[in-house]
């Protein structure tokens, strides 16, 4: 059976939940920050579906029945400049979806709530609703309510992490229902705490002060440079990364990870969706500051859509290797200070004591200027190129 409880770790997909014909699964934050599900054991009646279609139980990913056996992959940009400026690399994403809606499909995605600040999924029809989509959500999404219709009939684009996205499948070949669904995961990082983001807000908002949207890669500063900003109903504040922001800099130095997250079966090519995308990072496009997507087509289905992309994108196929070259490809190491971190965060101390005490790597690092490491980047990617 699934693991149950807030002191346990798993992929936090919520799909458990959205299936249980009993609703005896209640998705909740664990201790350390992350979703995680809670079984009433006086309703469960040891069905077996949460077995089924948890990815977290199995380890390997769920393969699609048109999988290709060699990938496709593009560089792909927005022929909309707004929206590719909105997105957080080139807008395929946007792309995708306003495809598949002309298709009939129903679109599902993942929305920031900013009146219990949590990242959420939805399930609209209205493309301009689904806007709230444009630029990712680096923190854990709630999907219960965004996935408990997905099997009721209609056809569906579910838009989500490799793990919530694996899930899904499961979920949709046991009912039968694969032909119903295009699936889109993403390059995908890992998912930090809530106990993270929940100081992170508290360290910035004042008294009086909410949060109504927070760009978690604006491009403002460049498509490169790592800048999270925050809309309130008071003001607009922005800090790069290289400014020691004390949400990029313990998240993407590993600190406030999910636990599965520093051993993912994702990474690569390693997919149960039929599309991937992510930022197209790497040497060969070290100067672009738009912003491309990286995209692999993983099954025919994809391989298909991206056939129509040309009409709303300017698409380039590329070799797989350049668009996964700016991704992650082994584990991760679980930082030492991990714990502390989380402990302390717990415990409510001061963000940024935390960060300076524990994360000295991501501080010591951004004393070198960003044009320097852009630099090295290319002159790296220029020897290996020659």
């Amino acid at each position: 059976m699934i693991s149950n409880g807030i002191n346990i770790s798993c992929y936090g997909c919520g799909v458990c939940a959205t299936t249980c014909p009993r609703k005896a699964i209640t998705i909740t934050l664990s201790t350390d920050g992350f979703w995680v599900p809670v079984i009433d054991k006086g309703i469960c009646i040891d069905c077996g579906i949460c077995d089924k279609v948890c990815a977290y139980l199995d380890k390997k990913y769920s393969t699609p029945v048109d999988r290709l056996i060699e990938v496709k992959a593009y560089a792909v940009v927005n022929k909309d400049e707004i929206i590719r400026k909105t997105s957080t690399s080139g807008g395929a994403g946007f792309a995708i979806a306003t495809y598949m809606q002309q298709l009939g499909y129903t679109l599902v995605g993942v929305k920031y709530d900013n009146k219990k600040n949590i990242a959420c999924h939805f399930a609209t029809n209205d493309l301009e609703e689904f806007k709230q989509t444009m630029n990712s959500k680096y923190i854990p999404s709630y999907t219960v309510d965004g996935f408990s219709d997905l099997m009721k009939g209609g056809r569906y684009a579910v838009f989500g992490t490799p793990c919530q996205i694996d899930s899904l499948r499961r979920w949709a070949k046991i009912g039968r229902k694969e032909n119903n669904f295009v699936f889109v995961d993403l390059f995908c990082h890992g998912v930090p705490s809530y106990l993270h983001w929940q100081a992170y807000l508290k360290y910035h908002l004042k008294v009086g002060e909410k949060l109504e949207n927070p760009i978690f890669r604006d491009k403002r500063n460049g498509w490169h440079t790592y800048t999270m900003s925050l809309q309130t109903n008071k003001r607009f504040i922005s800090t790069p990364i290289q400014r020691n922001d004390l949400f990029q800099n313990i998240f993407l130095g590993n600190y406030s990870l999910n636990q599965p997250c520093y051993h993912c079966v994702y990474r690569e090519h390693h997919s149960a969706a039929d599309l991937r995308l992510g930022d197209l990072w790497g040497g060969k496009y070290s100067k672009n500051e738009g912003g491309i997507t990286g995209v692999l087509a993983l099954t025919v289905k994809g391989e298909k859509i991206m056939e129509h992309l040309p009409e709303l994108c300017d698409v380039k196929t590329e070799k797989e290797a350049i668009v996964i070259a700016g991704q992650m490809h082994h584990d991760l190491s679980v930082p030492v200070s991990r714990k502390k971190i989380l402990d302390g965060l717990r415990k409510g101390k001061y963000l940024p004591f935390l960060y300076f005490l524990y994360a000295r790597r991501m501080w010591m690092k951004n004393l070198l200027p960003y044009k320097m490491k852009r630099l090295i980047k290319q002159l790296i990617y220029n020897f290996k190129n020659k």
